[in-house]
């Protein structure tokens, strides 16, 4: 929407649709910029078509800000798609090296994203406005953003199923043997933190019964899973809005993620996020969260450091 907006005051005429509906309206659309959140597999035969009518495709990885892997970048960006791509636009330097080692292309721009612009700059108005309101209405409480998208996801009912995907040969992914092997690891990761926060909502529930913890769940989780666990806790809320993460952050006394986003836009926006970190593994663990906030390793450490910095 900023963008859009920028745009729009550029004399440009801007929608936002979602990649079916692009599908679906090509032929009507008049010539012009089409620009994609991502370049996975899936948008080859789209990219491909809307170059050969005329348009320009221009790219900039949503999650381009997170990497573990620089090898692994081909899920984001599938290598057949270049040929389509009129621009890329990278995040920062770590984004921009990992697409050039896919893609020996001249069309890549290391240019920063206005993602993080809306974070530190005057724009983050709105967040903290938001944030105003849901103070008003909530009081003080702990967030807990989740992000169990391999355990909790919303298409497949088990992890196992997960994986059975990941390792399908007809997929239009084609996991490598690396790629499995970094998958089942994140997937085993995911499992150990979602049993500890399961177990953190029950001693929060406990220890703190006059105080109140939101959670947050992932957009592409499970979210009646997430109800029947809370459902039996008095002071926990689920919650699922169409408010930004930021402004509840913003809005909470603090933040609890593990290995997300979220503490990363944290930090742009000075508040204070715990990266619960019960495992140690680089391989699997995105760098930022674990630079962008203070590191907890047990649910009993978390238990005391809310204790003693909360509860008075």
């Amino acid at each position: 929407c900023y963008q859009a907006l920028k745009l729009i005051n550029q004399g440009f005429a801007v929608s936002i649709c979602t990649k079916s509906a692009i599908a679906q309206y090509k032929k009507k659309m008049r010539l012009g910029i089409v620009y994609f959140k991502s370049s996975g597999p899936r948008y080859h035969s789209l990219m491909k078509e809307l170059k050969k009518m005329g348009h320009k495709n221009i790219v900039m990885d949503e999650e381009g800000l997170i990497l573990i892997d620089k090898n692994l970048y081909s899920t984001r960006f599938y290598k057949k798609n270049f040929k389509y791509i009129d621009l890329v636009l990278s995040w920062g330097k770590q984004d921009f090296s990992a697409i050039k080692k896919i893609s020996k292309s001249s069309k890549i721009f290391n240019i920063g994203s206005p993602r993080i612009d809306l974070l530190n700059q005057k724009t983050n108005k709105i967040y903290f406005d938001q944030a105003r309101k849901i103070k008003k209405k909530y009081g003080k409480f702990i967030l807990i953003n989740t992000l169990f998208t391999y355990v909790n996801h919303f298409s497949h009912k088990t992890m196992d199923d997960y994986l059975k995907i990941l390792a399908n040969k007809d997929d239009v992914y084609k996991f490598n043997k690396k790629q499995l092997d970094l998958s089942n690891k994140q997937v085993k990761r995911q499992k150990v933190i979602f049993k500890d926060f399961k177990k953190l909502l029950k001693l929060f529930s406990q220890n703190f019964p006059h105080y109140k913890l939101v959670v947050r769940p992932h957009p592409s989780e499970n979210h009646e899973t997430w109800k029947k666990i809370i459902k039996k806790y008095k002071n926990i809320i689920y919650m699922n809005d169409d408010r930004s993460a930021c402004s509840w952050m913003l809005a909470s006394q603090f933040s609890i993620s593990a290995n997300c986003t979220t503490a990363i836009e944290s930090f742009f926006l000075n508040k204070f996020n715990i990266n619960y970190r019960p495992l140690s593994n680089p391989e699997i663990e995105y760098q930022l969260p674990r630079i962008c906030g203070l590191n907890i390793k047990s649910i009993n450490n978390l238990i005391k450091f809310i204790k003693k910095n909360y509860h008075k």
